[in-house]
């Protein structure tokens, strides 16, 4: 009467065998499993997902369909839990099968996962223990049909830290501070990211607040700081990126509100000297500073004069440092674009870009400051800096001129 069907779920006594052998193999861990909860306050009835790599390879085309059980270990409660989905693999269907206080079983129904896809389950209507803190290790266990005895594998998922409802909570979270306009810049003082912490959490029941810094900030980029009245400062150290977490405190529990910073490097070492500096006369300009945060293929080096400064409209470039190789697309006559096309140099690297045939200001006096940017192949910003304008000299008076090489004659 099986014919054509699968036999019922029921293990017959070489699987029981198979069972209690390899039940006590050990669990076993991995990176990439966890266990996430989208309300983690004791008592809640909350979702579920739980994520794990496949150790052994999953499907439904063995003796029986393969399993795969969610183990609270006396922890979240699972009597009313339902499964919503499974996800990974190529294609995985599965369906609910069984459950206890503190396990839920489901069966693959379609699909495959192989050794060391990543598989994802979700379920509904789990409730969290009664206990603040963390709760028991959850286990995951896999258990695969494909010949014979099944195979089980337990994974060992760590713990969720369970909070009271009147922890605290994150009511105005801290902007991240990246981007041209909103990055740090690397030398700049100390930035006040929050003039007053308690504006950032609440608490429902009122209960004080305490205020610390996970750990996870990089020192090279910046150093933050919580003063004693709660404001918190930040001061960029070098350029890069980095986050900062930090982490409200109450009696009942705590909250962390993590934002990422970007430091922007500082070009401060910036020269550019002309071969001549007379007015409308052509010349050879080489701009030299030492790399920050180093470049690298698709970044780019704008400078930038304005209008006020040399024209490098009919200019050619050499551009020396590292392994860097370039090219000048479309120069202007308020700047030019370095685009890096090969090569890297590392930070401290010494910087060489020299062009030909750049035309002097026409106005005798102070020139413009260089404006300096390396961007970033989405021109997003990285570094910036000065290099000081040039005084530019007018030219001898012709007859003043003529009489002087007329004495230099005699």
């Amino acid at each position: 009467m099986w014919k054509g069907m699968k036999r019922p779920r029921a293990v017959t006594g070489a699987a029981l065998s198979g069972l209690l052998l390899w039940a006590f193999s050990g669990p076993t861990t991995a990176s990439g499993n966890g266990v996430s909860v989208e309300d983690s306050a004791i008592g809640a009835t909350t979702g579920y997902t739980v994520t794990f790599k496949a150790v052994e390879p999953i499907d439904s085309a063995g003796v029986f369909d393969d399993s795969i059980v969610f183990i609270t270990n006396g922890g979240a409660d699972l009597s009313a839990a339902t499964f919503v989905s499974i996800s990974g693999g190529s294609g995985l269907t599965a369906s609910f099968f069984s459950r206890t206080s503190d396990s839920i079983r489901v069966d693959v129904t379609g699909g495959t996962a192989a050794v060391g896809d990543l598989v994802t389950l979700e379920f509904a209507n789990v409730v969290n223990p009664a206990t603040v803190g963390a709760g028991p290790d959850f286990t995951l266990r896999q258990v695969n049909f494909a010949a014979g005895p099944p195979t089980i594998v337990d994974f060992t998922l760590p713990a969720v830290t369970y909070t009271s409802s009147n922890s605290p909570v994150v009511v105005d979270p801290i902007d991240d501070l990246t981007g041209e306009g909103n990055a740090l810049v690397e030398g700049d003082p100390a930035f006040e990211a929050s003039s007053d912490l308690n504006a950032v959490f609440d608490d429902a029941d009122m209960d004080p607040l305490t205020f610390s810094l996970d750990p996870g900030t990089d020192p090279a980029v910046l150093t933050a700081e919580i003063t004693a009245n709660d404001r918190l400062l930040l001061t960029p150290t070098g350029s890069g990126d980095t986050t900062v977490s930090v982490r409200a405190t109450s009696v009942d529990g705590s909250v962390v509100d993590s934002f990422e910073v970007q430091v922007i490097g500082l070009i401060d070492s910036a020269v550019m000297t002309p071969s001549n500096t007379t007015v409308g006369m052509a010349a050879s300009y080489e701009l030299a500073f030492e790399a920050v945060s180093g470049l690298s293929t698709g970044q780019s080096i704008l400078v930038s004069t304005g209008l006020d400064g040399p024209d490098y409209s009919g200019a050619s470039l050499t551009l020396s440092g590292g392994t860097l190789s370039g090219s000048l697309p479309t120069p202007t006559n308020q700047g030019f674009r370095v685009a890096i096309d090969g090569g890297s140099a590392p930070a401290g690297t010494p910087i060489a870009i020299t062009l030909e045939d750049v035309v002097n200001p026409t106005s005798a006096g102070p020139g413009p400051p260089y404006s300096i940017r390396v961007v970033d192949a989405g021109f997003q910003l990285i570094d910036r800096g000065t290099a000081s304008g040039n005084a530019f000299d007018a030219p001898l008076d012709p007859v003043f001129n003529d009489r002087f090489e007329a004495i230099e004659l005699r």
